[in-house]
């Protein structure tokens, strides 16, 4: 039942992934629809995406509720005080901070005309309380993939600190930027460049996966030392034993 609970995890954890990158794609080229039909239409699909995510995270939760209940402390403290905050987190931005939002676009766009966008419908589709909370979706998405690959240890709040404040960090980079955007489309329709856009998602992605590789390299390297330090003391038994077979052999002489 425990393998059950934990397949059972890892495959919504990767569901979540994919979902959650898609639902950021889709809400960031939310703003470059040129009418109000199309507008609406890619808002609406927006629900869709958080309906699914809201679901994957409820998988997720319940998954590590039953592991809590059959496990040693050890293995659930810390997949519950940083797992499950992780998961909920990004449903509750969407919830209480994209999805009042989006009613209000949908309402905004719902005559469906093929008119262009006006200044108003280009500023709420690229609200940052609209988006943001998208974009975030797949960072704390790598955050649980990361616990979830790594060794369960010891909780330790210092994990929590270091990470919330790093998190914080990436929150406040990507609010400034996505502000910047909105400000871009209050002046004029954005532009969409498709190469651009793929260029900028490679090399954030890349800057990502490289913060997120060091934990996986200093704990590859504790393995490293550990068995080292296994065999030293063999090889120091090993060499005190040459080394008394050297003395007796030099008393002799």
């Amino acid at each position: 039942m425990y393998h059950l609970w934990i397949h059972l995890e890892l495959g919504t954890l990767m569901l979540y992934v994919i979902f959650s990158l898609i639902a950021a794609a889709k809400a960031s080229k939310l703003a470059y629809n040129q009418t109000e039909q199309q507008l609406y239409h890619k808002t609406r699909k927006l629900l869709f995406w958080s309906v699914s995510l809201s679901l994957l995270t409820a998988g997720m939760a319940a998954a590590d509720l039953m592991l809590a209940s059959m496990t040693h402390p050890q293995f659930w403290t810390q997949r519950l005080l940083i797992h499950t905050p992780f998961a909920i987190i990004p449903f509750l931005l969407i919830w209480f901070g994209s999805y009042p939002k989006i009613r209000r676009l949908m309402q905004r766009t719902n005559a469906r005309t093929q008119l262009d966008n006006d200044v108003a419908r280009r500023r709420q589709a690229s609200d940052p309380v609209l988006i943001v909370p998208f974009q975030l979706a797949p960072l704390f998405s790598l955050a649980l993939l990361y616990f979830a690959l790594m060794p369960p240890n010891s909780f330790r709040w210092s994990t929590v600190t270091m990470t919330t404040t790093f998190f914080m960090f990436i929150a406040c980079m990507v609010w400034m930027l996505q502000t910047h955007r909105n400000q871009l489309a209050a002046e004029a329709p954005p532009v969409y460049r498709p190469w651009l856009r793929k260029l900028r998602h490679t090399g954030v992605l890349l800057v990502i996966l490289a913060i997120l590789g060091i934990p996986f390299m200093m704990a590859f390297e504790g393995n490293r030392l550990s068995e080292r330090l296994s065999i030293l003391p063999d090889q120091m038994d090993d060499a005190y034993s040459i080394n008394a077979s050297e003395r007796q052999i030099l008393i002799q002489h």
